[in-house]
């Protein structure tokens, strides 16, 4: 099916940022289509840490990360949204791009928002013996840790903010982090200390025992201790399976990230990125400095 009526603008991806940008067009009545890979709209902070609580979203102090695209209103434009669809070719006919999806379906557009992320990710398992019945990778429901003993596994972001967020409700928290220094900024670093959670830095998980038990060892003096625990929640980070950006050759691309200026343009006439799939000199990879991209193009 070739419709030739050209849209505005067609958006690759509906996370946070290709959400925010809909929104604004949807404000502005114009013509837009919205094309998404996976089967739910959402993006990275629906998929991989739904119940953190994000505080970098311009208007909310804090909020729910599942609850993100909420704001954005997309059922105002749901049917503009197409799901488990991906750009298959994309070429200029003039002033105008050409653009054929996944379902055959061809289109036209005025103009290209590349919000695409990363990519998709798959989590990095616990990797030891033991029953995993009770072993968690993605939070969707914090309320049940409430005065349960919770292990966390990890050193980063979302390890230290699950520690500092569940300890105000769970019996327990302990964090387990095989590094000597955590990978995150000092001031959270302070919310750590600040919070009820315990420690265990430079210690690795070994095995899960009796299901209510895991052993880590201490790395340097190679010491054993069994923490008991309710759930363990696993923050070993992922790996990103890369966007593709087969569609066209000719897109200019750095560490498979859109080179843009700082209007946010790439190389090729009336396409654009923004959020954590494009990159230029002093770069932030936040979702404010996503929409704040956007805010440039619409």
């Amino acid at each position: 099916m070739e419709e030739k009526e050209a849209l505005d603008f067609l958006i690759i991806g509906a996370g946070p940022v290709g959400l925010y940008a809909a929104m604004k067009l949807q404000k502005k009545n114009k013509n837009f289509l919205i094309v998404e890979k996976n089967k739910k709209i959402g993006g990275q902070p629906s998929f991989l840490y739904p119940s953190k609580i994000v505080s970098n979203i311009p208007g909310q102090k804090e909020i729910a990360a599942h609850g993100i695209f909420k704001i954005f209103k997309p059922a105002a434009f749901k049917k503009k949204i197409l799901t488990n669809t991906h750009v298959s070719k994309m070429e200029h006919e003039g002033k105008i791009i050409k653009i054929k999806l996944s379902s055959d379906r061809v289109v036209y557009a005025k103009n290209v928002l590349i919000c695409s992320g990363l990519g998709s990710h798959t989590t990095n398992e616990i990797g030891i013996p033991g029953d995993k019945k009770r072993v968690i990778y993605t939070v969707t429901n914090t309320h049940i840790f409430k005065d349960k003993i919770v292990v966390i596994l990890g050193g980063g972001y979302s390890a230290v903010d699950w520690a500092v967020q569940i300890s105000k409700i769970a019996k327990s928290v302990s964090l387990v982090y095989r590094g000597t220094k955590l990978k995150v900024p000092k001031q959270e670093e302070e919310k750590l200390s600040s919070s009820s959670s315990k420690v265990f830095m430079n210690w690795t998980a070994q095995e899960i025992v009796d299901n209510d038990g895991i052993i880590i060892k201490n790395n340097e003096i190679k010491s054993e201790e069994t923490l008991p625990f309710d759930y363990i929640i696993v923050q070993y980070g992922c790996v990103i399976q890369k966007v593709s950006y087969s569609f066209n050759k000719e897109l200019k691309l750095n560490w498979n990230k859109v080179v843009v200026d700082k209007k946010q343009k790439s190389n090729l006439a009336n396409i654009y990125a923004c959020g954590d799939c494009c990159t230029y000199e002093g770069k932030f990879n936040t979702i404010k400095a996503g929409m704040e991209e956007v805010d440039k193009v619409i």
